[in-house]
């Protein structure tokens, strides 16, 4: 009597749970590195705009704590964590306050100054009071007061889209890897 061979048919849903368990959560990783880069950048364009202050000090404060944390954060997202997905969240939502802070107030002096007189000689005092500009750094950037608030208000923007696509793709792995190994009765 001749062999049959008989072919099994594989679950391919449960392969991919399956390789949760031992691939980490690439995207939601790179796209969490990503937007600590873009809120860092936003933050130095911010810097180089206003003159130094005891505002500063918070500023880069704020900074360092979302790099280290973003960071931090990120690196837990890709092993499966789930409260680094919802610190991603949270940090899109600190860059979202962020926007009212400072590119808004930037807009505002930039505005008042503009509109007060002589363009030419208010130009040039703002870009004094306001922007840290010597004869070296000219150029860095435009000495526009609008273009600079709308450069970071497109980085935040940006920034807190990419902390939520992050927090989400976590999220999203977390839980499905969590109801694979629940169904499998393996701790998570």
């Amino acid at each position: 009597m001749a062999k049959v061979k008989t072919i099994e048919i594989i679950d391919i849903e449960a392969v991919r749970n399956e390789k949760l368990r031992y691939q980490t959560n690439k995207l939601a990783y790179y796209l969490g590195l990503m937007a600590c880069v873009i809120s860092i950048f936003a933050g130095f364009v911010g810097l180089n705009t206003m003159k130094a202050s005891w505002l500063t000090i918070v500023k880069i404060l704020l900074n360092i704590v979302i790099l280290l944390l973003g960071f931090a954060a990120t690196e837990n997202v890709k092993k499966y964590k789930f409260g680094a997905s919802i610190f991603l969240f949270v940090f899109a939502g600190v860059n979202v306050a962020r926007i009212f802070w400072y590119p808004v107030r930037m807009i505002k002096y930039w505005n008042d100054y503009k509109s007060s007189g002589d363009e030419t000689i208010l130009s040039e005092n703002f870009s004094k009071i306001m922007f840290n500009t010597t004869d070296r750094l000219r150029g860095y950037l435009p000495r526009n007061g609008i273009f600079r608030g709308i450069l970071m208000m497109v980085l935040l923007i940006t920034s807190s889209t990419l902390f939520l696509l992050a927090g989400y793709f976590g999220l999203v792995k977390t839980l499905k890897l969590q109801r694979y190994l629940k169904s499998i009765n393996v701790e998570f």
